[in-house]
């Protein structure tokens, strides 16, 4: 079986400025890698090998077209008071919200339900092994107002995530071009 999941890549350029916030100093704490750094539009987890080509054909179908996303503001998940996810967020994109329903209309035929939650894009900065870490308040504080240079989606992936102890790798195993407009 191999995990997977459907997600948007990222620019050096902006996982360059991501990677700047994280602090290796904070106790409890794993730090998303640089270049492990995405925008997830559906998980869909253990799944056949022989099941990919499916997948495949079907992400193919998608004509949905490239569109700025702008990084903007952080949070945590699910709340400051029991936290275990960092976040950097986005300022509302239609077409972002459009690639995402297109990414689960295209998979539900093969079953691939949409997860219950609502969508809440995000790029995961990093996760909380135990209760968040003291300097989790300041860090929020300081980078609220977090604004990064709009950047163009132009394609999306079919990646296979690999965990290990040092976390999750992900490889894109297909590339997405969205329409150039």
């Amino acid at each position: 079986m191999k995990r997977l999941f459907v997600g948007i890549p990222l620019p050096t350029s902006i996982r360059r400025e991501l990677a700047r916030l994280q602090d290796p100093r904070w106790p409890a704490t794993r730090w998303v890698r640089e270049e492990q750094f995405h925008l997830t539009l559906q998980f869909l987890g253990p799944t056949e090998p022989s099941r990919i080509p499916l997948l495949v054909e079907a992400l193919s179908e998608i004509t949905v077209p490239s569109f700025p996303l702008h990084i903007a503001g952080t949070g945590v998940f699910p709340s400051l008071q029991r936290a275990r996810v960092l976040w950097a967020g986005l300022h509302p994109s239609t077409i972002l919200q459009e690639l995402h329903q297109a990414v689960i209309t295209h998979l539900k035929p093969l079953g691939y339900e949409p997860e219950k939650r609502p969508f809440h894009p995000h790029i995961t900065l990093a996760r909380f092994k135990g209760p968040a870490p003291p300097e989790l308040e300041h860090f929020l504080r300081t980078n609220h107002d977090l604004d990064l240079p709009p950047f163009t989606v132009d394609r999306f992936h079919l990646y296979e995530s690999n965990l290990h102890r040092q976390g999750a790798r992900y490889k894109p195993l297909h590339t997405f071009p969205l329409v150039t407009r």
